[in-house]
């Protein structure tokens, strides 16, 4: 199969950020579309990031507070702690996404928030909430930058300011 004219065709259909590659023999051909027509991977990726990033200051405090009878005070420090964490990744996290690339270290950040956020509620004692907040605020300190990294990547090279503006 012709992976060129598949990839232009279904690009006409409105599907510009579309995965067209073989699979199996050369006729054999698979396409991953976004799960949204219109919709950019990158949007997507963004989208889902920013939840997970807005879920450490609302998800980790309510559990905290909620769930395991915590002060406000003790919640706030523990938040510090999180945030702590999430600020000694800043630079290195920059410094991964220049010389990896982006895809490793938003797979690394949305791991590590994902996973602290799942596990959070699995354990009752402050030690475990703290050891989970600490693995979400590593997991945005990795994430650190990464939405406006990818609009700079998207930006069409005209209107750059204005696209960022919006973004």
């Amino acid at each position: 199969a012709d992976i060129g004219k598949v990839r232009d065709k279904v690009a006409a259909l409105g599907y510009p950020d579309v995965v067209v590659q073989n699979f199996g023999t050369s006729r054999d051909v698979m396409i991953r579309l976004p799960v949204q027509k219109g919709v950019t991977s990158a949007q997507q990726s963004e989208q889902v990031l920013a939840a997970l990033r807005t879920g450490k200051e609302t998800l980790i405090p309510l559990w905290g507070v909620d769930g395991l009878g915590l002060d406000g005070a003790q919640v706030a420090l523990i938040m510090g702690i999180a945030s702590g964490m999430e600020l000694l990744l800043f630079w290195p996290a920059g410094l991964a996404m220049d010389r990896l690339g982006r895809a490793p270290v938003v797979v690394a950040a949305l791991g590590c928030m994902g996973v602290g956020l799942i596990v959070m509620p699995l354990g009752s004692a402050t030690g475990w909430f703290v050891g989970t907040a600490m693995v979400v605020g590593l997991g945005a300190g990795i994430g650190a930058g990464i939405i406006k990294t990818l609009g700079v990547d998207i930006a069409p090279q005209q209107a750059r300011a204005r696209f960022l503006g919006w973004w």
